[in-house]
């Protein structure tokens, strides 16, 4: 306050006449500052449990301190005061307290001590294999494992990330995840009835022979379905032995390899009814929902008094009928496939040694990209990626071991994908 009695004529232009350093009333407008701790700046503070913080304001050309005392508040005064933020240095340190929970037959949940302002990198593997799975970027000290193999080893290790420098990895940890243990079904009486033939896609598994009790584990027997495929066939036939009854087909498939039967799984349902086969259509979902590999399919009969009932629980036991067991073998065949031109990506070097560069020659939105071993399990995928220049640097390769790899770029907004084949030096 330039106006002020206090003040000497060689410090009026200290502060222009009517010009607030810092007006509260304004409702905004903040002095900000910021104040680095650490081992070079300020470090008397450095790793001090308390830091008090004090404030001098200083009013004229002689920086002198505000001493005003007088009712009409000419001076400076505190309206408000609020720490916006506190950063603590991004150090990288060797993550230590690695734990795995929530352990099931294709998931599981690994942890680790938080570090600090640091991004992690997480991979893992079957124990005793040479090839790791890559997880980037993680901004939380923990991450869910998915598409597991029921009861295998893993191990798993992580490293942290500050910038453009990692810590070394961790040591292994390891895990096991469970077994797959479905829910037990069966008829009580197949004196009457059965299933006497399952076909999926034309491939017909024959079982017309009478079988020896209410439930058939025909697990030997393997369907091959693609994965995120549409208009899969389906058809059952029924034996009865005398009479006709009125019997009532629901199939089910396990498509997450959870070890359960969920509503969302059911391929096929028919209302109770004497007609033979029954048949239908269905469709395979994409990843997550459905997990590539070997899972299980439940094909159930069952008798009804009347018509239109259906077989609604996959882990019942009931009077009249069958329950069979398949297994079902979820294969991604686009990696035969491209529906992109050859001409519109190109990946190099190939072979390469640590790193690979996209060039996406005529695709200006984001792309994700996955990369499989030779036998179709992914080694790496990347979702959401953004090209500079028209091309995507993949720097995630170290971990992988010398041979042939394939890698999937898929176009977010139309899903077109291209498949190249790549070689690790």
């Amino acid at each position: 306050n330039n106006t002020y009695s206090g003040k000497s004529s060689t410090n009026n232009d200290f502060q222009p006449d009517g010009e607030p350093l810092y007006d509260g009333d304004t409702q905004g407008r903040w002095n900000m500052e910021e104040y680095v701790i650490d081992a070079s700046n300020n470090s008397f503070l450095f790793e001090e449990n308390t830091v008090y913080l004090r404030f001098e304001f200083r009013t004229d050309g002689s920086n002198r301190q505000d001493r005003y005392a007088n009712m009409n508040f000419e001076g400076f005064t505190f309206d408000e005061f609020k720490i916006i933020g506190i950063q603590i240095p991004c150090e990288t340190t060797v993550p230590t307290g690695l734990m795995a929970t929530s352990i099931t037959a294709n998931s599981a949940t690994v942890s680790w001590d938080n570090v600090p302002s640091a991004t992690y990198t997480l991979r893992y593997r079957v124990a005793g294999t040479s090839t790791w799975t890559e997880v980037t970027n993680l901004s939380s000290p923990d991450s869910d494992l998915t598409n597991l193999s029921p009861e295998t080893i893993y191990e798993y290790q992580v490293r942290t990330h500050c910038s453009s420098s990692f810590s070394s990895y961790s040591s292994s940890e390891q895990f096991t995840t469970t077994a797959i243990n479905y829910c037990d079904a069966e008829g009580d009486d197949i004196g009457d009835e059965y299933i006497s033939a399952v076909t999926i896609n034309g491939s017909t598994s024959n079982t017309e022979s009478p079988p020896s009790s209410g439930y058939s584990d025909l697990t030997s027997t393997v369907f091959t379905l693609d994965l995120n495929s549409t208009g899969n066939t389906i058809s059952v036939s029924k034996y009865w032995t005398g009479n006709l009854y009125n019997e009532a087909v629901s199939v089910w498939i396990d498509f997450n390899q959870n070890g359960t039967f969920e509503n969302s799984e059911k391929i096929f349902e028919s209302g109770a009814s004497q007609n033979n086969p029954v048949s239908s259509t269905f469709n395979v979902p994409n990843i997550p929902t459905a997990s590539t590999g070997t899972t299980r399919m439940r094909v159930m009969m069952k008798y009804f008094s009347g018509t239109g009932n259906t077989a609604d629980d996959p882990c019942e036991t009931f009077d009249y009928g069958e329950v069979e067991d398949y297994t079902v073998d979820i294969i991604d065949s686009t990696l035969n496939t491209s529906t992109f031109s050859e001409s519109d990506i190109s990946v190099y070097p190939n072979p390469f040694n640590n790193t690979i560069q996209v060039k996406l020659n005529n695709i200006n939105t984001s792309v994700g990209i996955n990369v499989y071993d030779i036998s179709g399990r992914s080694v790496l995928s990347l979702e959401n990626q953004s090209p500079i220049n028209n091309e995507i640097l993949v720097t995630n390769l170290s971990s992988l071991s010398s041979g042939t790899y394939f890698i999937k770029v898929t176009e977010n907004t139309t899903q077109s994908h291209i498949i190249k084949r790549i070689i690790k030096k």
